[in-house]
């Protein structure tokens, strides 16, 4: 007799609700079950855990509800903080010589927190040292959200970023993938997360939060169990038109401040869990001078725009 793979969990943190899927494996054939669970007013702010106990009450209510029992659990981190790094070292050094070297002088890349979590990404060799990327996260932010997995009884294994697993299920849906300076550009309910890749690396990102407040905006259906966003046309056009302009500025700042006006993005990948994703995309590709994928046209019936940072983590497996 065969047995059933046990149920791995993968969520998305927002301030206002949480997107989950499970699946028995990194295939998305294994996928079980997917959702969203509303949270209470202020429980998380600006991706900080306020309210614990709140956070808590929902988490073990679903977590029982759909038998995750000590499940294990892939995340994704509060994009706010996602803060990236390039510095180079000496050419003898390892990937967790790096991380041990940055640890012992934290103002090395001046970070905008004290005792960052780190990882490193070998970028490029220099004449004679090499250039690493370096992701920092507020480890104190992180660990708020470990404690609060563990004490529902779940087991927390992979903490990722969110544009790295929508990275993922871009690369999973193309037949071939270009070695083009990306910009991944996911358009959710509560904010945008701008996410620029050079050869499949993340190099450089911003997180701009919406400028109308999510919750006044949408309502919880009970029998679907959906978060429903009710905005008038005027409404979708302002949040459109104001994120537009932000979206050019980075456009901007990324070809002038960061590559010196050499080169600039060469592709867009629009997503996100906005109900009227389709209706930006149009108008991205009507409005921009560019080659602009709306990545939900690309994935695999049931699953759609809203899905597709957690098909990324589905994707990316049990593998740490």
């Amino acid at each position: 007799m065969l047995l059933r793979k046990k149920k791995h969990v993968h969520i998305i943190w927002f301030d206002n609700y949480f997107k989950y899927m499970v699946s028995r494996g990194p295939n998305l054939a294994q996928i079980i079950d997917t959702g969203v669970v509303p949270l209470d007013d202020k429980a998380i702010e600006d991706g900080k855990m306020v309210n614990q106990g709140s956070v808590h009450h929902k988490l073990k209510k679903v977590s029982r509800r759909k038998k995750w029992g000590r499940a294990k659990v892939s995340f994704s981190v509060p994009n706010a903080f996602v803060t990236i790094r390039k510095h180079s070292f000496p050419r003898v050094l390892s990937a967790k010589e790096v991380k041990q070297h940055i640890q012992i002088d934290d103002e090395m890349l001046r970070l905008p927190f004290k005792n960052p979590l780190l990882d490193v990404a070998f970028s490029k060799d220099e004449d004679e040292k090499k250039e690493w990327l370096v992701y920092a996260y507020p480890s104190h932010i992180l660990h708020d959200y470990m404690e609060i997995l563990k004490n529902v009884k779940l087991k927390p294994r992979i903490a990722d970023i969110s544009s790295l697993a929508v990275m993922r299920t871009y690369q999973h849906f193309q037949a071939e993938v270009e070695q083009q300076n990306l910009l991944i550009i996911q358009w959710n309910q509560e904010s945008l997360f701008l996410s620029v890749f050079e050869n499949s690396q993340l190099i450089f990102s911003r997180h701009v939060k919406s400028p109308v407040d999510s919750r006044q905006s949408w309502r919880w259906d009970i029998e679907k169990e959906t978060l429903d966003w009710d905005l008038s046309d005027e409404e979708q056009q302002r949040i459109i038109n104001q994120h537009f302009l932000t979206i050019e500025r980075f456009i901007d700042f990324y070809l002038y401040s960061v590559k010196d006006g050499k080169e600039g993005i060469e592709k867009m990948i629009v997503t996100g869990d906005v109900p009227f994703i389709d209706k930006i995309a149009n108008q991205m590709k009507s409005h921009l001078d560019m080659s602009i994928h709306a990545l939900g046209e690309s994935i695999s019936p049931p699953y759609k725009d809203k899905h597709t940072d957690l098909l990324g983590l589905v994707l990316r497996g049990d593998s740490t």
